[in-house]
């Protein structure tokens, strides 16, 4: 082999690692991937291992679907069920905030 072309496959192989570099460190840069390396180094689990856990465990599954779908139906209805704007709040009726002529 020439001269010419170890160097050119070493330039090659250089390259292809650059590559593999950039693809890991872009994917670390996303939020999500940001957010895995602070979940392990804080020693909580990371989302792979418990995706995982849920895998084998679907009845573990089942129950945090079922909680979640309970969270969400009472936050829909505490909104329901809140007052539209601050006076309403204070117990002001909304009829007596709307502007009135001066007689």
């Amino acid at each position: 082999m020439s001269d010419l072309a170890r160097l050119e496959a070493d330039a090659e192989a250089k390259r292809s690692r650059l590559e593999r570099t950039l693809r890991n460190l872009g994917s670390r840069a996303t939020v999500l991937g940001l957010v895995d390396d602070l979940v392990a180094r804080s020693g909580a689990p990371t989302s792979n291992e418990v995706a995982e856990a849920l895998r084998r465990n679907p009845l573990l599954a089942i129950g945090l679907a079922l909680c979640a779908g309970l969270l969400a139906v009472e936050v829909s209805r505490a909104r329901r069920l809140r007052p539209l704007n601050s006076r309403e709040r204070h117990g002001v009726p909304k009829a007596q905030t709307a502007l009135r002529p001066i007689p």
